[in-house]
């Protein structure tokens, strides 16, 4: 993989050059403070739409603890209804089959005579009796089996009655727990936009500091330049020496106005652009003082040198071997071409 360096000579328009970056520096570090308000106030709104949402899915937990325990009790309630039924069912089998019985005796015993009333009960009174015993005793089992059979009917009814109320509640907590799940589910989905408005905001800060450092390195280095422009104007010679190139490769563009044949645009290069090799050094053009030496928005590691009379600027430095206010001379290293799996690339 093949790396860029680019060196940049400033003459009297490198001022009014970092001016113009200033200036859009400022108003992209107002852009990004502007967006970061608008997502710190998303992120209130999110907060206090879980909030509710938490409070409404809150509810609908009660509400479905309160359904499942009077379930729970409509289905006692039906099991004892159960039992009630069977056993009016068997009193009534018993009943019925007692009744049965009392009606085949009643049936074969036959009404006596005058004469064997007297001969075998010695009492007309007592035989006679006896027939009308046997009626009241059926009578009276008669009545018992219809008072079972108005319990069993009344049983079957309340069993009725409440598997329709059993129907209706599941019914009910069937809608509530659906209602729950969609809750669930928009929670879910804000939860998700929350952390991604976090996300943001934490880049957004992120960008605004280094937005910060970089306006202030501007400010320093145009103060730096302003300085040296209200010194007196000398003309700067290299006496027959042509600048070094700083860094082994071919030269790709050149200073001035580029054509671009497929975007068919015009755009201006302030430097020249050398393919290079991954790790190789990058080397001071002349001799003179490292006015800056660091990360520098929009251009990656980059070093400034004064030569006295120019600037010469390198950008895109995997690694920076020199500090500001250092004196280096023409040929020494001060950095090197970063690495293939490196996040910094020369610009």
């Amino acid at each position: 993989m093949l790396n860029w360096v680019l060196v940049f000579l400033l003459l009297s328009g490198g001022v009014k050059n970092y001016r113009e970056k200033l200036k859009k520096l400022e108003a992209e570090l107002q852009s990004t403070r502007l967006r970061l308000k608008k997502l710190k106030a998303r992120e209130a709104d999110l907060k206090e739409e879980i909030k509710y949402l938490n409070r409404e899915e809150e509810i609908l937990r009660s509400m479905i603890e309160i359904l499942q325990s009077r379930e729970r009790e409509l289905k006692e309630e039906l099991r004892e209804l159960d039992r009630g039924i069977s056993t009016a069912e068997n009193i009534l089998d018993t009943s019925l089959l007692k009744m049965r019985g009392g009606l085949v005796a009643l049936y074969r015993t036959r009404k006596p005579s005058f004469l064997e009333a007297l001969v075998n009960t010695g009492s007309l009174y007592k035989a006679f009796d006896k027939v009308r015993a046997s009626r009241l005793l059926l009578e009276r089992e008669k009545r018992y089996y219809e008072k079972i059979l108005k319990a069993k009917r009344n049983l079957t009814r309340f069993k009725e009655e409440r598997a329709k109320d059993l129907a209706e509640l599941a019914a009910i907590k069937d809608e509530i727990l659906r209602k729950k799940r969609r809750l669930e589910t928009t929670e879910k989905k804000k939860r998700k936009k929350l952390r991604s408005i976090k996300a943001e905001k934490r880049a957004k800060e992120k960008y605004i500091r280094k937005l910060e450092a970089s306006i202030r390195d501007l400010e320093k280095l145009i103060k730096k330049l302003e300085k040296k422009r209200r010194k007196p104007a000398k003309i700067y010679t290299l006496k027959g020496k042509k600048l070094l190139k700083p860094v082994e490769g071919r030269i790709i563009s050149h200073f001035g106005t580029l054509w671009h044949p497929r975007y068919k645009t015009k755009t201006r290069n302030n430097g020249i652009d050398i393919r290079a090799k991954p790790g190789d050094f990058v080397l001071a053009v002349e001799s003179g003082q490292v006015a800056y030496s660091g990360d520098f928005l929009g251009y990656g590691n980059m070093v400034i040198i004064d030569h006295g009379g120019f600037f010469s600027i390198y950008s895109g430095l995997g690694e920076i071997f020199v500090r500001e206010g250092q004196g280096v001379t023409r040929g020494k290293p001060i950095g090197r071409i970063a690495g293939k799996n490196s996040p910094q690339g020369p610009v």
